[in-house]
């Protein structure tokens, strides 16, 4: 018997995490004023944000830490868009 998108359960962990995009890390700004900082671990994506409501959305997904790691995209327009949460990593 066979089952429509079992093969979705095949696909290796790093063709899946490919499909989710890359990892970002986002972090809030310490110093108290709305800033919101995303890049990648080469810096090829490099985003600054200090609008309040992009800023608030941050918050709302990293909670009380002052940061985090999410598989993101690229959309055409350049808008980044934040996939899954990813482990924590160390850079």
């Amino acid at each position: 018997m066979t089952h429509r998108g079992s093969c979705t359960r095949h696909r290796s962990k790093k063709k899946y995490r490919s499909m989710l995009g890359e990892i970002v890390k986002i972090q809030q700004s310490l110093s108290g004023r709305p800033a919101v900082l995303i890049y990648n671990r080469s810096k090829t994506i490099l985003q600054q944000f200090s609008d309040p409501a992009i800023c608030k959305e941050v918050h709302v997904l990293l909670g009380d830490k002052p940061k985090g790691y999410f598989f993101a995209s690229i959309g055409e327009n350049g808008v980044i868009h934040i996939n899954i949460r990813a482990r924590d990593r160390e850079w």
